[in-house]
């Protein structure tokens, strides 16, 4: 079974932890209500949010979430 919104949450909170990204509320809603709710399509998004932000040099933000998941679901 897929995760339920509050365990959801707690593996963004985890994952984005364990690479060191400060993640906010607004970040946790946005990527909650976007990205497939398995683990494997959140521990991807994450990672993805690392490397573009290391990439473009910015931090992590739900507005640098937009921009990639959208970029992401034009393809």
């Amino acid at each position: 079974n897929p995760p339920d919104d509050a365990l959801l949450r707690a593996l963004i909170v985890k994952l984005c932890a364990d690479r060191q990204i400060a993640a906010d509320e607004a970040l946790v809603r946005y990527l909650a209500s976007r990205v497939g709710r398995s683990f494997a399509a959140m521990r991807e998004a994450v990672a993805r949010l690392d490397r573009e932000s290391l990439a473009r040099q910015r931090p992590v933000t739900r507005h640098l979430a937009s921009e990639i998941l959208h970029g992401v679901n034009e393809r």
